[in-house]
């Protein structure tokens, strides 16, 4: 899964998947040098990403 992260703290991040999704995911889980607007992959495969991380609604 491709992303883009639109915001991000101390210790989560907000990734706005290309199927139009939002993830809530660990900054953990995320390159050290990962800044706004850094385009990432996420495994599809990697169970504990999909069990640990929340899919986020705005509206």
């Amino acid at each position: 899964m491709k992303g883009k992260i639109i915001d991000k703290n101390l210790t989560e991040a907000f990734i706005a998947l290309e199927n139009g999704d939002t993830i809530d995911i660990s900054i953990s889980r995320l390159p050290k040098d990962v800044k706004l607007g850094d385009k990432i992959d996420i495994p599809k495969n990697n169970s504990s990403i999909n069990n640990n991380d929340r899919l986020v609604d705005f509206f």
